[in-house]
């Protein structure tokens, strides 16, 4: 029930989308007859007013054209998140993995960042100013940058 209800969204966004593909392709056409217009008056000696009246029309018609591209870019955005709601792709951040194993396993971080961070990667990283490869009392290879560990790796 819930995809036919989100089957029948996306298509009616897929139509507005058309419609308004359609309609910037005119606008550019519009924008660009104006270009046109104001080259070849631009050739003659043209008054003030009717350039005037030219510019504005560009304007116009520029704003317009930007209007039109943010719909679209609307429209781009909604249709993702149908097709994600289609596609049941829910996607598990790595913060919340690891809020789970913190709070419903009980898993133990400071365990785990002691085994990383021992006295010889503390001296290595303020020697080097706390960027660089390092290789911990375990042997684990131990990539910081800006007194931050980036990663871990495996012994050799």
């Amino acid at each position: 029930m819930i995809n036919k209800k989100l089957n029948k969204e996306l298509e009616g966004v897929l139509l507005k989308l058309e419609l308004a593909r359609s309609e910037l392709s005119k606008n550019q056409d519009n924008v660009n007859k104006v270009l046109d217009e104001i080259s070849a008056i631009k050739s003659g000696n043209p008054s003030k007013m009717a350039m005037d009246s030219l510019y504005s029309r560009s304007s116009l018609a520029r704003f317009e054209l930007s209007k039109k591209n943010k719909y679209i870019s609307k429209l781009l955005g909604e249709i993702n998140t149908i097709e994600k709601q289609l596609g049941n792709d829910i996607e598990v951040s790595d913060h919340a993995i690891v809020r789970y194993l913190e709070r419903v396993e009980n898993y133990k971080f400071s365990d785990v960042k002691a085994n990383i961070i021992d006295d010889e990667i503390i001296e290595k990283a303020n020697a080097n100013k706390g960027t660089g490869k390092f290789i911990n009392k375990s042997g684990l290879r131990i990539v910081m940058q800006d007194f931050v560990v980036i990663t871990v790796l495996k012994k050799k």
